[in-house]
């Protein structure tokens, strides 16, 4: 039962955690290119 439970909390937590890197990406991303908009103008 542990080991059926510590594979159920991964299959739920690793795309969730996936999903977290790949919006905080986005974010950081997003954030840079406006820095450097502002930089050139």
């Amino acid at each position: 039962m542990e080991g059926l439970n510590i594979w159920g909390i991964c299959t739920f937590v690793m795309p969730l955690v996936l999903v977290i890197i790949i919006g905080l990406m986005m974010i950081i991303v997003s954030t840079v290119e406006g820095l450097n908009k502002l930089i050139k103008k």
